[in-house]
């Protein structure tokens, strides 16, 4: 997707953004092009700091029971079409990046939830079995 030919080169007499159509495939021209850009990519980090407080109250309490595990399919299927459409339709990068964050986002907190429900409660019964059995 990156690195595209900007046609035409200038736009009232401006010329688009080299480093923004190379690296990401956008041509923009304008100040208010750019500045649009550049908020819809500080989204990102606010988006990915949203689920933060989440993922360290997991791990601290070592469980992931605060969330419902259908909310969460509910919420990835949401999220997964969301990037369907958003390739389907050629959306703007910005809008394909928040939806690739939103999907590694959801498998990361389903993963956590899966590894503290399935394997993290059995390791710590085999430990104290394995030891209560030394004694």
């Amino acid at each position: 997707m990156a690195g595209c030919s900007c046609y035409p080169v200038e736009k009232n007499g401006v010329e688009y953004n080299h480093f923004i159509a190379e690296t990401f495939g956008e041509c923009l021209y304008s100040v208010r092009e750019i500045a649009s850009f550049m908020i819809g990519m500080s989204s990102l980090l606010f988006w990915f700091c949203c689920q933060t407080p989440q993922f360290i109250k997991n791990y601290t309490r070592k469980s992931g029971n605060a969330l419902s595990k259908w909310f969460l399919i509910e919420w990835f299927m949401g999220d997964a079409l969301n990037l369907l459409g958003c390739v389907l339709t050629q959306q703007l990068v910005t809008q394909l990046a928040t939806s690739v964050l939103f999907i590694c986002v959801d498998v990361a907190m389903i993963t956590q939830i899966l590894y503290y429900s399935c394997f993290y409660n059995h390791e710590k019964e085999e430990r104290k079995k394995s030891i209560s059995e030394t004694q």
